[in-house]
């Protein structure tokens, strides 16, 4: 903008300046017609001379010496002028020059670092030209072309997105959509023949197992069989092992025992031993994930669930060289074998038995109650405990929450060799735990304690 105005100032003085040089050359002009009219009147009054000389000497020299006078200052006058002409125009061709050089000077450093020829440089440069008295200048600027190209790039972009939209046009008019058929999903079952084991899928026979003296085995309280993966638990000779009726083979190598493990109510894996009765851990598709080489794995009472492990956690108790301890399954040990005895329920504490008394430590194997007691069962922040004929609920950091006595004949203790009967129960109703406490043989008083906030709540009866 200031480059704008700076320009626009120049032109309107160069425009005053050339108002008042044509002035001088009017005058100047006008000096010149006047010298002429006196030598046109010299002429005049030497051809009005009469040739004969009768007229005096002294008059024509007088007007001589005048008319030569006046020729004299007239002369002095229009070269005077001349020179100052002269001058000027010499001035405003070097100001003009000078503002050239300086233009082209300045767009030479511009495309200096383009390779331009000296041609095209020419093509860029500002020219003069001259009319044919060669006195007036005009400068002439070469037209851009970026603005051509802008628009070239936006129209063929706009052309670009219109064909795009026109070849790309869907009809917005909904189309029906196609019946599908339903999936149906292939129904799998078995049927224990003389031949062997039977399978089906939808009722057509897929393959028959050959045996002679095989049937389905009892995992736990029921016969494991599997639609995803497709397997059957299979015992034979007394040697069990996993079945893919679907591959048609044997996926797994041959043991004494299998006991399956869950992730809430889904098999996720087999606690299985060898001849030998060592202990290991098997997936779902036979393959070993903890060696087998302990003495026990986990709780698994005989015709019962499995106890003692959490999936989740990736937990479960362990026995080696006569001491317990906790590993996860990739057989890491993550607590050290030992302790005599441990109970673990998926919580964030474990239950440690040490020289006739359980205690509770952390995962990290810290011991979070120094007391020991001769049972302690914990329930999310809080450890139900009985010592003494008294019944205690904790929180974690051993802090009473309540003590109650209880008979001392009606209750043993938890032990992997014997069956207990304790004198109180506890059952977890979500994040309410019912508090069963003995009174005598058929009498009990009733409890819900609230592992959320820490109330205890007796139920009148």
């Amino acid at each position: 903008m200031i480059k704008k105005k700076r320009k626009i100032e120049e032109v309107q003085e160069s425009e005053n300046h050339e108002e008042i040089e044509e002035k001088k050359l009017n005058e100047e002009n006008e000096g010149e017609i006047e010298l002429e009219e006196v030598e046109t009147e010299q002429n005049n009054i030497e051809k009005q001379t009469s040739p004969s000389e009768n007229d005096t000497k002294i008059e024509r020299e007088d007007i001589k010496e005048l008319d030569e006078s006046k020729k004299l200052k007239l002369e002095k006058k229009h070269a005077e002028k001349g020179e100052k002409k002269r001058n000027h125009n010499k001035e405003r061709e070097e100001k003009i020059e000078k503002d050239l050089s300086k233009t082209i000077s300045f767009k030479r450093k511009r495309i200096s670092n383009k390779n331009y020829d000296d041609e095209v440089v020419k093509l860029i440069d500002e020219v003069k030209i001259f009319n044919d008295e060669g006195d007036d200048l005009v400068l002439v600027r070469k037209r851009r072309i970026w603005p051509i190209f802008l628009t070239l790039i936006i129209m063929g972009s706009l052309g670009f997105g219109i064909y795009y939209f026109i070849a790309n046009y869907e009809n917005k008019t909904p189309k029906k959509a196609e019946p599908q058929e339903e999936v149906k999903e292939v129904e799998y079952r078995y049927e224990k023949t003389e031949d062997g084991i039977v399978f089906y899928a939808d009722d057509k026979e897929l393959v028959t197992y050959s045996c002679s003296d095989c049937e389905p085995y009892l995992v736990g309280q029921y016969e494991y069989f599997s639609t995803n993966p497709t397997l059957l638990a299979i015992v034979e000779n007394d040697e069990v092992f996993l079945y893919d009726y679907t591959a048609k083979e044997i996926v797994s190598d041959k043991y004494t025992q299998m006991k399956n493990l869950k992730d809430g109510d889904e098999t996720v894996a087999f606690i299985v031993a060898n001849d030998k009765g060592i202990f290991g851990v098997i997936d779902l598709n036979g393959d070993v994930i903890v060696p087998i080489e302990y003495e026990e794995l986990a709780f698994a009472p005989s015709g019962g669930d499995v106890t003692d492990y959490s999936y989740e956690k990736n937990l479960i108790t362990a026995k080696k060289n006569g001491k317990w301890g906790i590993i996860n399954f990739n057989g890491e040990e993550v607590i050290p074998f030992e302790y005599d005895d441990i109970y673990y329920n998926g919580y964030d504490a474990v239950v440690v038995y040490d020289e006739g008394l359980w205690y509770l430590h952390d995962l990290e194997n810290n011991e979070l109650i120094k007391n020991g007691y001769n049972m302690m069962i914990p329930i999310n922040s809080y450890v139900f405990a009985v010592v003494d004929n008294i019944f205690y609920i904790l929180n974690y950091d051993g802090e009473l929450i309540i003590e109650r006595e209880i008979p001392a004949y009606l209750h043993t203790f938890r032990s992997r060799n014997s069956v207990y009967t304790p004198s109180f129960k506890i059952t977890e109703n979500g994040t309410v735990v019912d508090i069963y406490i003995m009174r005598d043989e058929f009498n009990y008083d009733e409890y819900k304690f609230n592992t959320v906030n820490g109330e205890l709540t007796e139920i009148i009866q």
